[in-house]
């Protein structure tokens, strides 16, 4: 399910969770990652919530169930009519400068200790099994030909960066505009 294109929250922050993007999209319905939500106080310093449509509920509740066991991080779990599920996350302490970074689009000063914690390739965009550096790297990395693109399609990328800071309206879940959204595809 492709509700718009990834924010950067779920590009450079879900990763951090132990969470496999690609993973929990493929099996239960992610739909992208937020740093806020729209009418809702933040239960920590450094939420992530997780946006779900699970295609499948019980399958769902294992990973739930897992998540609440394995991973430290997870807050709490929250539905809303429709099929949404929200996941709750606290941003693992030993990142907190990362998150902080993160909101100042400074994704090149992320921790070495961070980076690795993003995907590293990913499949070419036409499909073929070329394998390229991921998104992630070539923005961390700034790699001097994914800058030349980026500075011919978009003007407000920050000068010693090459990806634009996290919009806040953009990285904010607001579940009406999700349902809007839905009902358009």
């Amino acid at each position: 399910m492709i509700v718009g294109k990834s924010t950067n929250t779920t590009l450079f922050l879900v990763p951090g969770l132990s969470i496999n993007v690609e993973d929990v999209k493929s099996k239960y319905g992610f739909i992208n990652g937020f740093l806020k939500e729209t009418g809702k106080d933040a239960p920590c310093k450094y939420p992530v919530y997780l946006l779900f449509m699970p295609p499948e509920f019980e399958s769902f509740q294992e990973f739930v169930d897992k998540e609440y066991k394995d991973n430290t991080g997870i807050l709490a779990d929250y539905d809303y009519a429709g099929g949404f599920v929200v996941l709750v996350y606290k941003f693992p302490t030993s990142f907190e400068r990362v998150y902080r970074r993160f909101i100042k689009g400074e994704y090149s000063k992320f921790s070495p200790e961070y980076v690795p914690l993003l995907p590293a390739y990913e499949k070419s965009p036409d499909g073929s099994n070329v394998v390229n550096m991921s998104l992630q790297l070539m923005v961390i990395f700034k790699v001097p030909a994914f800058i030349a693109t980026m500075e011919e399609i978009v003007d407000d990328v920050l000068a010693d960066e090459c990806w634009s800071i996290p919009d806040i309206k953009r990285e904010t879940l607001n579940i009406e505009s999700i349902r809007k959204k839905l009902n358009k595809q």
